[in-house]
């Protein structure tokens, strides 16, 4: 067994000693190509620095050789960026409306938003060429304009660069509206595009946090909107909101968000039920009465806030994040929608999914895990590691979008029952200190610990191997646990989570 463990430190300093070397040599790159850039935009700024004029502005283009100004390159750059938003824009709305109502689950909608995809993501010089080659050429030829003097031609390339991000926006947009709000129109006899066009496309437009206002003024019920919880919520934070609870006399509380959200909201919730000072119920079941009811609705998956007796208050004073574990936290009722998921940001998307591979990977080594936490935390696992790639490279896979979200509530189920460990310990320092985002710092702790666990943890660690699809036949149970390491380092990587600080 201590040769196994020799071994892995070794096989870690060689891969400590290359990673410095490479991040030695990718500072260097970068530094060389900053100092020509540094050099070139000196160089342009000191010897065009006497050409600043207002006839620059003002004067027209003149032959080469002789003084001018530059109006004419303004108002064609205006010209073309006008009539290409004019082109782009609608026949960008108009795709994403279709692939979002008419064609979500079609061969032809993937296929569409597969090549969407590829224009988006390729680089601008090769999109560049592309449209040059495909559409200004063709359209110099045709309108007899020599290269480059064609408005119309530029205006099209501009529009084929525009349609792209309109056709992503729109269709995730439309997505993010609840897949009932349409089935309960369509049960009622409502046609498809009237459906699309007056209930869906409104709630887009108007946005979440609108339409849950909306949907209580159908019932009667008057509410206020409070948008002061900033990621990591500040003692201040819920402060600010109960002020505002208290002022506008609200019967009970419903967060829409991630973790900051719902943690601020239960904050608000205890404080207003029980009084006093949000830090006094600091530690464990603290608050001798319920909170006011509070209605969870989740639109990342990670953190489990919306159905765990944790919450995380940063004490901005002291530099620490204040763990309140009690019982009267505890939403009323949570909501998870992957509809609502798909338009999370790949960052927050990666640190949200390691948020929730830490919570069930801890909870299964924590001492108090026991057989119900168990199966919760390991299916937690299996279903992260087979879907986080997917819904961190393509948002809108709403099967991935799907997984992920029953991922990371099987593990707020462990980890509600079992605990966390040291990873959390550390991390929500780290967080409080610096400021960062919790799920990072889990990332960039979590295999660190588990070699500290290692020791006395291996077995389970195997079985954490394992259920991140390691093939673990005939290994040991500190060979199990080295592959479960770098299974998460594996992982993490793959969202871009750096491996360290």
């Amino acid at each position: 067994m201590s040769k196994d463990v020799t071994g892995s430190e070794s096989l870690y300093r060689v891969r400590s000693i290359k990673n410095k070397i490479a991040m030695v040599l990718s500072c260097g790159a970068t530094a060389f190509g900053l100092l020509w850039l540094v050099w070139i935009l000196l160089t342009t700024i000191i010897k065009g620095i006497d050409a600043l004029n207002l006839q620059l502005f003002t004067g027209m283009t003149p032959p080469p050789g002789t003084e001018g100004g530059l109006a004419n390159a303004f108002y064609g750059s205006v010209l073309m960026s006008g009539i290409g938003l004019l082109i782009g824009t609608p026949i960008g709305l108009m795709a994403g409306i279709w692939l979002a109502e008419f064609a979500r689950y079609t061969k032809l909608g993937n296929a569409v938003r597969f090549i969407n995809d590829i224009l988006l993501s390729a680089p601008s010089i090769v999109l560049g060429l592309f449209v040059y080659t495909v559409v200004v050429l063709p359209l110099n030829a045709v309108t007899g304009h020599q290269v480059g003097f064609s408005a119309i031609a530029g205006a099209l390339a501009l529009a084929l660069l525009v349609i792209p991000v309109v056709v992503r926006t729109t269709d995730e947009m439309m997505q993010l509206q609840p897949s009932t709000m349409r089935e309960a129109a369509l049960a009622l006899g409502v046609p498809q595009w009237k459906l699309t066009l007056q209930i869906v496309l409104r709630a887009a437009k108007a946005g979440v946090a609108s339409q849950v206002a909306g949907l209580l003024v159908e019932q009667g019920i008057d509410s206020v909107v409070y948008d002061g919880a900033k990621p990591n919520p500040t003692i201040a934070n819920v402060e600010n909101g109960l002020a505002l609870l208290r002022e506008r006399q609200c019967d009970f509380v419903i967060s829409l968000g991630g973790g900051s959200p719902h943690d601020c909201a239960k904050g608000i919730a205890l404080c207003a039920s029980n009084g006093g000072h949000i830090s006094d119920y600091e530690g464990v079941d603290r608050s001798a009465k319920p909170q006011l009811p509070l209605i969870a609705i989740n639109t990342t998956a990670g953190t489990a806030s919306e159905m765990t007796r944790f919450c995380i208050i940063t004490d901005e004073a002291r530099h620490v994040k204040m763990a309140i574990i009690d019982r009267n936290v505890t939403p009323l009722l949570s909501v998870n929608d992957p509809n609502m998921m798909i338009a999370m940001p790949k960052s927050l998307t990666a640190a949200t999914g390691m948020d929730a591979l830490t919570h069930a990977i801890e909870a299964y080594v924590s001492t108090a895990a026991n057989p119900i936490t168990d199966a919760c935390a390991l299916q937690a696992m299996a279903l992260i590691a087979n879907n986080l790639r997917d819904a961190f490279t393509n948002g809108a896979n709403i099967t991935a979008r799907e997984n992920m979200a029953y991922a990371q509530f099987l593990a707020g189920m462990a980890f509600n029952n079992a605990s966390l460990g040291y990873v959390h310990a550390m991390a929500h320092q780290l967080g409080g200190f610096y400021d960062l985002p919790h799920g990072v710092c889990n990332a960039v702790l979590l295999p660190h610990v588990q070699r500290f666990n290692a020791s006395v943890s291996a077995a389970r660690l195997t079985d954490v191997a394992h259920a991140m699809g390691c093939n673990i036949r005939g290994l040991s149970p500190q060979e199990g646990a080295q592959a479960a390491i770098e299974a998460i380092r594996a992982l993490s990587a793959a969202v871009e989570i750096p491996a360290g600080l």
